[in-house]
């Protein structure tokens, strides 16, 4: 994420900047720990009379910047998938509400992999919250949840073996992830060693491109993620923005949401910076609603009712080389609903079907 907003204040300023003025980045390094988010925001706002901030990735970590930004008036652009139920004046959210990302995903699930799930994740708000609308998904649809747990964000691989035998014991048609960090890795691994002969599916929100290549591309063969972006993705834009990104910091580097919306986020502030003519929050926000910008995903805009992003859906399977097959794509950008206001059981029914070649299974050809 750091390195895709880098990249995009570069490209901007090989354009001449905003206005003539070019874009000087103050980097700061919470190392993932939440409650340095809201001391480090405030040094950026203190120390360098920083307006916008750009940046975080779990929801603990938003909401420790929040109340700082908030007393400061400063504008935060966060680039992360998350649980919805949220809006905050001062807060540009450029990841995915629930209604771009699990309704599809729990659509595609129960319609074509069957209605008996297990949910899994780590313990903190965003899976617990994505969870709880997922299970209202699954009973609407009439699924059965056999069971849930959840693990702390530090858990040890032996604590997730565990998990994964418990699961494997019962055969579920498939599995609901959502776990974070380094326990995305041995969680699929764990199921992977149960399972090799008769994988168990696992439908996840969390586990991009990234974290495919950690695991090892057959511990992650044939799961599914929905996200408004994959690296595989066909546009002009993407195709040219994964070459520099590759060129910049090595052949075997990989692309996924968090990335695409680090990068785009920063192009939407640029160009609204540039037709209010100035940098501060209030002028941004009068702005923002008239610029659009063509991301690798597809075209985007804010929408003002909500400060949310209009973003694309898609459901892709992970292949034998690390990458995402996409079986499923909306045919627009979705008008983002984070407080799921206008949720009704066809509201996910915008999905078009993408055939591709390698999956010929019948489960695959279905619309959504």
């Amino acid at each position: 994420m750091l390195r895709a907003s880098l990249l995009a204040i570069d490209r901007i300023n090989r354009q001449g900047g905003v206005n003539g003025r070019l874009l000087s980045p103050i980097c700061v390094d919470p190392q993932s720990i939440a409650e340095n988010y809201g001391s480090l925001a405030q040094k950026l706002i203190i120390d360098h009379g920083v307006k916008l901030i750009f940046g975080g990735y779990t929801s603990s970590s938003r909401k420790a910047m929040l109340p700082v930004t908030g007393r400061h008036n400063v504008l935060l652009f966060y680039p992360t998938q998350y649980e919805g139920f949220e809006y905050a004046s001062n807060v540009i959210y450029t990841g995915a509400a629930p209604n771009q990302g699990c309704l599809q995903l729990a659509q595609y699930m129960l319609s074509n992999i069957g209605k008996r799930v297990w949910m899994v994740g780590s313990d903190y708000i965003w899976p617990r919250e994505i969870n709880r609308i997922m299970r209202d998904l699954i009973v609407e649809s009439n699924g059965e949840v056999l069971g849930e747990e959840f693990r702390p964000l530090e858990t040890d691989e032996a604590s997730l073996f565990q998990v994964a035998k418990l699961i494997s014991e019962q055969k579920p048609d498939f599995v609901f992830a959502n776990f974070v960090g380094k326990s995305i890795q041995s969680f699929y691994q764990a199921m992977h060693e149960l399972n090799a002969q008769n994988p168990i599916p696992i439908a996840s929100l969390t586990t991009t491109e990234t974290e495919i290549q950690a695991m090892g591309f057959e511990a992650g063969l044939g799961h599914y993620t929905a996200a408004p972006y994959f690296q595989s993705i066909n546009t002009p834009i993407n195709i040219e923005l994964v070459k520099e990104y590759r060129s910049l910091y090595g052949e075997d580097q990989v692309t996924n949401m968090c990335w695409e919306a680090a990068y785009f986020q920063v192009h939407l502030a640029a160009k609204a910076a540039e037709l209010a003519n100035s940098f501060q929050p209030d002028a941004i926000l009068e702005q923002i609603a008239k610029v659009q910008h063509l991301a690798p995903q597809g075209k985007v805009r804010i929408d003002t009712a909500n400060n949310h992003c209009y973003l694309w859906s898609r459901i892709g399977r992970a292949n034998d080389k690390g990458q995402f097959d996409i079986v499923a794509t909306s045919k627009t950008a979705l008008r983002p609903d984070p407080y799921l206001v206008s949720y009704s059981k066809s509201s996910a029914s915008s999905m078009q079907m993408i055939e591709t070649n390698t999956f010929a299974s019948p489960a695959d050809k279905v619309s959504l």
